[in-house]
């Protein structure tokens, strides 16, 4: 096929990458085409730039700038007038034409030609001849690239957008997947700071629909909308942390705090609950520190585990944490051991590499940092001995001596019946047995250390003592061998 002057600008023009290559392919095969010669040394290299027709200047520029060479771009960049006088004598056009510019920049940023960006855009001509709406218009075009835009900020027009105009790019930036660098510039800006608090509420409610709409699979779609999720992730991070959003209501808040939770934005959650001075944070009651610690506790046991150790203690220091009932504290205990031990038994079985099961009991610590905190609350020193059982039983099938050791501290296990322990007792061996695994040292020491303890049977005492065969010599080892010795 062969390339015609014609089609070389036009496609230079559109910015079609690697243009270059159909010309330095025709010119070592030989073929003769309208293409002058300095158009094919900016293709293929050489000394051109003294060379440049200034009917063509323009052009030609930008086929050099769109080239995928990082050193003919900075040639074409260096042969861009630099002041308006300049312009004048040898590319008017520059001056005269709209969006010339514009389009000179947008090319070099586009190929990643950093060079070339920083030159032109620190030239006088350039920071005097794109305006806002210009730019404004560069940085639409540039989400659909990752392309970096740090340089554009030696523009006067960066700091020239209007807040409308910011609105505008930070709402385009939820929806493109690639527009991290473009977000990374237009966060700095000064109308950032000026955004009213119509315009957060908004963008806050458009990404929480992005993070909401983002699925799980891997298909390319998804790994789009996983993309997008992230964008969504940084804005709302930045949004909440603007001094005009203080006035966010209760409802907003907690529809951002349920979305960040659902799709593993700890850093969002780090920020609302810690670092921002949001006034509706303090008013969330226990029935949302409730929902929201549920859905933490019921994500996936391979889950960020320091994101959740973090958003756990964060809630853990608002007013409505400390106001839990009893039933909803002993319920969420329930479901983080539950949920995360439960886990672990089904990971245990189908996986059966060391590596990953070694990862799996560093994922599961999120229950015991639970565990701890939900005992702190004071409904927790309120718990009835029905109350207390349920995740204490669960803390002992799974074999938690973290848990079962908070839970034991706790002022209901002193009143609990010498039945109640001796169940839990049976409970934890026969599920050891059934594991095929030895019972835990530390889960026996706690349960035998309870007061009801006193009155177990010498039948149950007797399985306690056979499951002591090989055990380490230590102080609870002389305790608990003494406790079975007890009535035997």
């Amino acid at each position: 096929m062969r390339i015609t002057y014609a089609q070389l600008l036009a496609a230079a023009d559109s910015m079609v990458a690697g243009v270059e290559v159909w010309v330095l392919a025709q010119h070592l095969l030989g073929i003769t085409t309208d293409i002058p010669t300095t158009a094919v040394s900016i293709c293929c290299g050489g000394n051109w730039a003294r060379r440049l027709p200034a009917a063509d200047l323009p052009a030609l520029l930008q086929l050099g700038l769109n080239c995928s060479n990082e050193e003919t771009a900075a040639a074409a960049a260096r042969c861009v007038p630099a002041t308006a006088a300049a312009a004048e004598r040898r590319m008017p056009a520059l001056l005269q034409q709209p969006g010339l510019a514009c389009k000179l920049l947008l090319t070099a940023l586009a190929r990643q030609h950093t060079a070339a960006v920083q030159h032109m855009a620190g030239s006088e001509v350039f920071q005097q001849h794109i305006s806002a709406a210009e730019l404004e218009a560069m940085l639409m075009q540039l989400m659909h690239q990752d392309s970096p835009a740090n340089e554009l900020w030696l523009l006067p027009a960066a700091n020239q957008l209007s807040t409308a105009a910011l609105g505008r790019l930070l709402r385009a930036v939820i929806q493109h997947p690639h527009a991290h660098a473009v977000f990374c510039l237009l966060h700095l800006q000064p109308a950032a700071k000026r955004l009213p608090f119509e315009q957060i509420e908004s963008l806050l409610q458009d990404s929480i629909k992005a993070m909401e709409a983002a699925p799980s699979s891997s298909s390319s779609s998804s790994m789009r909308c996983g993309a997008l999720k992230t964008t969504a992730h940084k804005l709302c991070l930045f949004l909440v942390q603007l001094p005009t959003a203080q006035p966010l209501g209760i409802s907003t808040l907690l529809q951002l705090l349920q979305a960040a939770v659902a799709a593993d934005g700890w850093l969002i959650t780090d920020a609302i609950l810690r670092e921002s001075s949001l006034p509706a944070t303090a008013a969330l009651s226990s029935t949302d520190a409730a929902s929201l610690l549920q859905a933490a506790l019921l994500k996936p046991a391979d889950n960020d585990i320091f994101g959740m150790k973090g958003f756990l203690c964060n809630l853990a220091q608002l007013p409505a944490f400390t106001q839990l009932s009893s039933a909803d504290v002993s319920q969420l205990m329930a479901a983080a051991i539950e949920h995360h031990f439960g886990a672990a038994a089904a990971h245990s079985q189908q996986q059966q590499q060391q590596q990953q099961q070694q990862q799996q009991q560093h994922r599961l610590r999120t229950s015991p940092v639970a565990c701890h905190r939900l005992c702190e609350v004071p409904a927790a020193q309120q718990f009835s001995s029905q109350q207390l059982l349920q995740p204490l039983q669960l803390a002992v099938l799974r074999g938690s001596p973290e848990c079962t050791d908070r839970l034991c501290k706790l002022p209901a296990a002193q009143q609990l019946s010498s039945e109640a322990v001796q169940q839990l007792l049976l409970a934890h061996l026969q599920a050891c047995a059934a594991a095929g695994k030895l019972p835990d040292f530390f889960v026996l020491h706690d349960l035998t250390a309870l007061p009801a303890a006193k009155a177990v049977s010498g039948a149950v005492r007797q399985q306690v003592l056979q499951a002591l065969v090989g055990a380490n010599h230590g102080a609870e080892y002389e305790a608990l061998n003494t406790w079975c010795q007890g009535q035997l």
